[in-house]
């Protein structure tokens, strides 16, 4: 059951992350003219939490699941579905965090952007390794 909870939470994330990357890459003008607004930026920037909420909970319920802090259970700690979701959770971190403190934005811009970019190409990869590895 707490597979199921944990594949459906990845899932969503990731579909979130979809959204979220085409959103502010359209918003921003990478697909035409720039349409930075107050509304949009805050449907970013919504989306973007709720996507970190998103991987953070799947990447707990999987942590948990795999061993966590039992001790008499070994962590899963090979492969690639574990250190896909653990740099998927740091680069959500990393992607939120700052953007949050941070009020001149423009500073944080360029590397807010590369960041969303490879937390979407991370979580394709974790997706993926995750689909593969379910018996």
């Amino acid at each position: 059951m707490v597979n199921f909870i944990h594949v459906s939470f990845g899932i969503t994330s990731f579909i979130l992350c979809l959204i979220t990357v085409i959103f502010g890459a359209k918003t921003a003008g990478r697909f035409g003219k720039s349409r930075i607004s107050k509304t949009s930026f805050k449907t970013h920037k919504f989306l973007s939490i709720t996507t970190g909420i998103l991987v953070t909970i799947s990447f707990l319920l999987g942590f948990f699941t795999s061993g966590g802090f039992e001790p008499e259970i070994e962590l899963e700690m090979e492969g690639p579905h574990f250190w896909t979701g653990l740099t998927a959770f740091i680069l959500i971190l990393l992607q939120i965090l700052p953007s949050l403190i941070i009020k001149k934005r423009k500073k944080i811009r360029l590397i807010h952007r590369y960041i969303g970019y490879m937390l979407f190409i991370i979580l394709l990869i974790q997706l993926v390794s995750g689909i593969l590895r379910i018996d």
